[in-house]
């Protein structure tokens, strides 16, 4: 994991300690995944957070079909905004 991805956990660890949640029984950090493999990722997760940095604009095109929002980093639906387009 990354000294970013471990910063990240260890925020989203602190919150979710806050409200009394163990944090390693609703988040899963996943390494980079080929096509195929990310598509059935999407099919099947509840939510998900793109990579720091990066635009999420594959992520919400490829989702398309998924029922989850999409979040960016600006804290927004940007992301979201651009598959409502599409």
């Amino acid at each position: 994991m990354t000294n970013l991805a471990e910063a990240l956990r260890q925020r989203l660890e602190a919150v979710f300690a806050q409200y009394g949640l163990n944090f390693d029984e609703y988040v899963i950090f996943i390494p980079w995944l080929n096509g195929r493999r990310f598509d059935g990722l999407l099919e099947r997760a509840d939510v998900f957070l793109d990579t720091i940095g990066f635009s999420a604009f594959n992520t919400a095109m490829a989702s398309g079909g998924a029922r989850e929002p999409d979040r960016d980093s600006k804290g927004g639906f940007c992301a979201a905004g651009w598959r409502a387009a599409s």
